[in-house]
């Protein structure tokens, strides 16, 4: 009788750990799950913000230093906009139309409001920093 008792304790206990290890496991497939989800989420905001919204910034902040106010046309770098040119699927919708003016001519018209754009740039580099905290606080 006593022996009987310690198989059926040795397979009692065999199962209850055999139930917990496919619980963790459940549980760690779900939780790597949510964190890759996660991990992909900030590395594409952060890419949108590096290769993307902050060369933008730095192009409409610091034109050339010849550049006079008065001048017909706004010169803006074209190595700068070739940087940026493989990354414009990044942008926007408020910004595409503009972006594609602006990397299709060095030259911009003054027809593009440049501080309009100027304007919409800020605002979506602070949506997407207000967006990647939000993710990194979840």
């Amino acid at each position: 009788m006593d022996l009987i008792v310690l198989i059926d304790w040795k397979w009692l206990i065999t199962l209850s750990i055999a139930l917990m290890v496919f619980c963790f496991g459940i549980y760690k497939y779900f939780d790597t799950k949510k964190t890759g989800k996660k991990a992909r989420q900030i590395a594409e905001i952060d890419k949108q913000l590096v290769k993307l919204y902050y060369p933008l910034m730095d192009i409409l902040k610091n034109p050339p230093p010849n550049l006079r106010i008065d001048d017909i046309e706004y010169y803006l770098d074209r190595k700068k906009i070739d940087k940026i040119t493989p990354f414009q699927h990044l942008v926007s919708d408020d910004l595409k139309d503009l972006l594609e003016k602006i990397i299709e001519n060095a030259l911009v018209e003054r027809s593009i409001d440049m501080d309009n754009f100027r304007e919409l740039v800020e605002a979506d580099i602070e949506r997407l920093k207000r967006e990647l905290q939000s993710i990194k606080n979840s």
